[in-house]
């Protein structure tokens, strides 16, 4: 088989025609619940790849999808980095559609966030109560929420943008989803390559803000409505074992103190 691509978890392989083969890493067996998560993102009514079928390959499961053709958002910013403000427009507008749809078959994004923040590693046991009690005040939602959406997750070809990796959905308020893709833009690794810095930094200044921007008109709402979101948001990113967190913990104090 022709590998296409590969994650921490899961190896991507050609298929035969018009498909692919996510291929679980030994150890790891997602297969079952993707493929509900996929099912139900697909009821919705969004556009998601289409699942064929579970399979076993080498006592390893995997999961076989459409093939989507096209570069991810970042590759095409790597390649054309003049693009970038039309790219944010289209990355907002493609969430925004994402945030039009509901999907009940969904587990709920907040009870997903309040085991996340239970499990966070980093945070004492004053700040992660104080965390879960904001959590308990802010509203619930019916929206789809992808879960994981950045420019790695956006397929774009002559036919527009398509959302892959839906394995985070879940049903909720569509801030919460913004809050977790504000985060993933803009909390970078202090100890990265200066390369790695200089890019984000780029992303932070004109990248992000026309991004929410296009979103908030498009969807309504302003900065200081994600803002309430950040804590809980942060503080559940904490469970995902990810390197420096001190940046991560910083946030979620910050943002309990009004930041």
């Amino acid at each position: 088989m022709e590998r296409i691509a590969q994650g921490r978890t899961a190896e991507i392989f050609a298929w035969g025609d018009g498909k692919i083969l996510k291929l679980f890493r030994p150890g790891f067996d997602g297969s079952a619940y993707e493929a509900q998560m996929a099912q139900a993102v697909i009821a919705s009514g969004m556009d998601a790849p289409k699942l064929f079928d579970l399979v076993t390959v080498d006592d390893r499961r995997g999961i076989v999808y459409e093939y989507i053709p096209g570069e991810t958002m970042r590759a095409v910013f790597e390649q054309k980095p003049l693009s970038l403000l039309a790219l944010a427009a289209q990355f907002a507008a493609t969430q925004a559609h994402i945030h039009s749809c509901t999907a009940p078959q969904l587990p709920s994004l907040k009870a997903k966030l309040r085991d996340k923040i239970q499990q966070a590693a980093h945070l004492d046991p004053t700040t992660k109560a104080a965390v879960l009690a904001q959590l308990t005040r802010l509203p619930e939602g019916d929206a789809l929420c992808h879960g994981d959406y950045h420019p790695d997750n956006l397929l774009l070809n002559a036919n527009g943008a398509k959302v892959i990796d839906w394995v985070d959905a879940a049903q909720g308020n569509p801030l919460a989803d913004v809050a977790r893709t504000y985060i993933l833009l803009t909390v970078g690794d202090s100890e990265a390559p200066l390369w790695l810095r200089m890019k984000l930094g780029i992303v932070r200044r004109i990248f992000v803000p026309t991004y929410l921007r296009q979103y908030f008109a498009l969807r309504g709402g302003t900065f200081k409505d994600i803002r309430l979101w950040l804590a809980p948001v942060a503080a559940g990113r904490l469970s995902e074992d990810i390197p420096q967190p001190a940046a991560l913990v910083a946030l979620v104090k910050h943002s309990l103190n009004g930041g």
